[in-house]
């Protein structure tokens, strides 16, 4: 081989290293924390879109090892804000659930879907992880941007049910403000109202039924909340419900 075409094949490496090599410079500074680092790459050209050995996007990688900063410059840096992690949960619904406000505004201004969900876990939405982790600030912004709050996973949950479950009453107030139907039923048939006698929480318990919340409602089972209720001798919440019907 002479001088010419050595010198050929060394600039041809070159060229197709050093992309691969600033990626793993990339991927390092996320794991490190290295916010300015990460910016200077970002600068530089490297795309924010790169992904680690196991094939998660470097973004999804910074909201793990909760890197909230850079994941944020990383989405503003023209990150993907649709990507999801190998096992195909969107970004969104990490930051959500996580309760990673400046992340999750980023995705939005740069056109997340508000609706995505995460097949893999029951097709949960962004929504429902933020009512559920008691987020009340994501669960409205989120709303804010079309998030759909009668949206139900593949088992019919919604992010009213997540809600109740975690016992949020603000939360519970912002979704039925936006929408949320109140007699939505899982695939089991149980409704927020079951939820809230499960837990004995007369407060919530009287919250549905004042906005219209039906205590007739039948479980696969042929329960209602009503029965259920008596089945748990809480006399009071039988009390509220049977009230509820007349």
């Amino acid at each position: 081989m002479n001088k010419l075409s050595l010198f050929v094949v060394l600039l041809v490496a070159l060229f197709t290293v050093t992309p691969v090599f600033a990626d793993g410079r990339l991927i390092l500074a996320v794991e490190s924390g290295d916010l300015e680092s990460v910016k200077q790459l970002l600068k530089d050209g490297v795309s924010p879109d790169v992904k680690n050995k196991d094939g998660d996007p470097v973004t999804f990688v910074a909201l793990v090892k909760r890197h909230v900063r850079i994941a944020e410059a990383l989405v503003l840096g023209g990150a993907n804000p649709n990507a999801m992690n190998r096992f195909g949960a969107p970004l969104l619904i990490t930051a959500a659930g996580s309760g990673d406000m400046p992340v999750v505004k980023a995705l939005l201004k740069k056109g997340a879907n508000a609706n995505a969900s995460f097949e893999r876990y029951d097709g949960v939405t962004a929504l429902m992880l933020a009512a559920q982790s008691g987020h009340g600030k994501i669960v409205e912004l989120l709303l804010k941007n079309k998030a759909d709050p009668n949206k139900a996973s593949n088992s019919g949950d919604t992010a009213l049910i997540a809600a109740c479950a975690n016992g949020d009453q603000a939360i519970i107030k912002i979704l039925i403000q936006a929408g949320a139907n109140v007699n939505a039923q899982t695939d089991a048939g149980y409704t927020a109202l079951f939820i809230a006698v499960s837990d004995v929480r007369d407060d919530i318990l009287r919250l549905l039924l004042k906005n219209g919340a039906d205590p007739k409602l039948k479980n696969s089972d042929g329960d209602t909340a009503i029965s259920l209720a008596k089945r748990m001798r809480e006399d009071e919440l039988v009390a509220i419900l049977e009230s509820a019907t007349h």
